[in-house]
């Protein structure tokens, strides 16, 4: 890891909380320098002005989303936005309020909001908004997503370029999306064990 990663990981009160993170960016430098065929320590990770990571001169675009015991890592060409999310705790009509463009709203108070149809949009939107680079600094109701019902990959013009977002397989009562710029989004999905955090 970095200094500033080592100096983010001695941030954190909570001991486990500190393993987690350490042990996510090791695993994650690990499979970018894979993909990159160089060393670890030879990778310039940084962060945007929104905090979202890149590599010195963008030799490939990559994004990282983690929950509880979770991370998932999304290697592109270019610029690229993955979510992960586990069920809500909360009310998914609030939730969905919260993050759905009128659109969306309407669509979803005519359908009937539920559990399933909140993580779509969410991890969906979530992922375009990395894509973009600046996360939920920006509205997520300033843009809509029309229809994310199916599984197969949809595509739309959001601030003037295409974006193509995809569900992604997770396990049963969680939702993943990806983002990348254009037309057509093909993926191929890999499983890894991460190392034991302790």
């Amino acid at each position: 890891m970095s200094e500033a990663e080592m100096e983010r990981a001695s941030r954190f009160v909570r001991r486990t909380d500190a393993a987690r993170y350490r042990a996510g960016r090791s695993w994650v430098r690990r499979k970018i320098s894979v993909a990159l065929g160089v060393s670890p320590s030879d990778l310039a990770i940084s962060a945007g002005p929104h905090g979202k990571p890149g590599l010195q001169g963008d030799p490939i675009g990559f994004n990282v989303t983690h929950s509880n015991e979770e991370i998932w890592l999304a290697i592109s060409a270019g610029p690229v936005g993955i979510d992960f999310e586990p069920s809500p705790r909360d009310d998914p009509a609030t939730l969905y309020r919260q993050i759905a463009a009128p659109d969306e709203w309407r669509q979803a108070c005519a359908a009937g909001i539920t559990e399933e149809g909140l993580l779509v949009l969410w991890t969906a939107k979530e992922a375009v908004l990395k894509l973009l680079g600046a996360g939920f600094m920006t509205d997520p109701c300033s843009i809509s997503l029309g229809s994310l019902t199916g599984t197969r990959p949809v595509s739309g013009k959001i601030a003037g370029r295409w974006i193509s977002v995809a569900r992604i397989p997770a396990p049963t009562g969680c939702m993943a999306h990806v983002a990348t710029f254009g037309k057509r989004l093909e993926m191929r999905l890999y499983d890894y064990e991460s190392p034991e955090i302790f």
